[in-house]
């Protein structure tokens, strides 16, 4: 499903088409299994919502740069 939404991205121009759609599909896949894992196992609310702000802001920041078949985030802040 996630690849499905990267690749129809592609398509439109919206994601660079160098990026390799299945191993990105894995990182966000991995990326929002952890909040899920984070949500079951803890209690506090506050830090639970600072932990999705948090992971968030660094996926709407990042830019995507694939060398050879490894996926590189560059935070720009």
């Amino acid at each position: 499903m996630i690849r499905g939404v990267i690749e129809a991205g592609q398509q439109s121009g919206e994601l660079d088409k160098m990026l390799n759609a299945e191993w990105l599909s894995y990182y966000f896949n991995n990326a929002f299994t952890g909040l899920r894992v984070l949500a079951k196992t803890t209690d506090e609310t506050e830090k639970l919502n600072q932990i999705i702000e948090t992971k968030l802001s660094i996926l709407s920041k990042a830019i995507f740069f694939v060398n050879s078949r490894t996926i590189v985030l560059v935070k720009k802040f």
